[in-house]
């Protein structure tokens, strides 16, 4: 029986979240620490569904409230992520009735998911739509302030896996770059590696200024240890030293819920928010 998720329920989260994505490589790791970030984050107040048989944890559908800007509109967007059946009990429907139950208080519904061609089709055929794609985007952390490209490590799709540390926004001129340290694993030659990172989260102004803001949010990278600096191509794209980093996509799905998300879903070219996405 589908219930409203408890605190209570994000204690078991990982374990069924572990068996639920075992099959899939570029699955985010929930970890005990990474869903007490979320919930720091994104998860207060809670909202989602879960599925309980005999006390255990078996279905799980979590729901962040945010704002997001879509040019100068700003809307409600409830996150959705992560959703989950236990392996014995799924193709029975129940990821079908946990998505159809939730019912947040939002213009839009959102989820991030790996490009993976399945996963996809299974929220199109539930009223999502594609927003966007995109690659992550890297610099080298050593890129030298006004110089060309220095060739920096691939970055295949991040995965969260440990508490994201303080953000800091750079201003120089009238520009300002916000950005967050935080350790990722990340795929390269066929290996998790653990890397530190720093992600570009926004970015305002242009020109001379900008590229001085984001210099700025290099030298704090490279003082935190950072191995590259990364960013979503909306965020990042045509800033000095950032390429593609390679590996898996990432396909970001929306879900309109009022006229004014119906809207904006039809015109809208990129999703600017705040922060990592869960």
């Amino acid at each position: 029986m589908i219930r409203p998720v408890r605190a209570g329920d994000l204690e078991q989260a990982p374990t069924l979240l572990r068996r639920a994505f075992r099959d899939y490589r570029d699955a985010l790791v929930y970890s005990h620490d990474v869903m007490a970030m979320f919930r720091r984050l994104w998860w207060t107040p809670l909202h989602g569904v879960a599925i309980e048989d005999d006390g255990r944890l078996v279905g799980l559908a979590l729901v962040g409230l945010r704002e997001a800007r879509f040019g100068a509109r700003r809307l409600s967007v409830a996150h959705v992520g992560p959703v989950a059946v236990d392996p014995p009990l799924q193709g029975r429907g129940l990821g079908d009735a946990m998505i159809a139950a939730l019912d947040p208080p939002a213009d839009l519904m959102t989820l991030t998911t790996n490009d993976s061609e399945n996963i996809r089709d299974f929220y199109l055929r539930r009223d999502f739509r594609v927003l966007c794609r995109w690659v992550p985007l890297v610099r080298n952390v050593n890129h030298p302030p006004g110089g060309s490209a220095v060739p920096a490590p691939p970055l295949q799709h991040p995965i969260v896996e440990a508490p994201v540390e303080a953000g800091q926004s750079f201003t120089a001129g009238g520009a300002r770059v916000s950005a967050i340290q935080w350790p990722v694993t990340s795929r390269r030659s066929g290996f998790l590696e653990r890397l530190k990172t720093c992600q570009i989260l926004s970015r305002e102004g242009d020109g001379p200024a900008l590229g001085r803001a984001l210099d700025q949010a290099c030298q704090w990278a490279r003082a935190g240890r950072c191995e590259l600096v990364w960013g979503e191509p909306h965020v990042t794209r045509g800033l000095p030293g950032f390429r593609s980093g390679g590996g898996a996509g990432v396909s970001r799905l929306v879900r309109p819920l009022t006229p004014a998300g119906f809207e904006v879903a039809e015109t809208a070219r990129g999703w600017m928010t705040s922060g990592p996405s869960p």
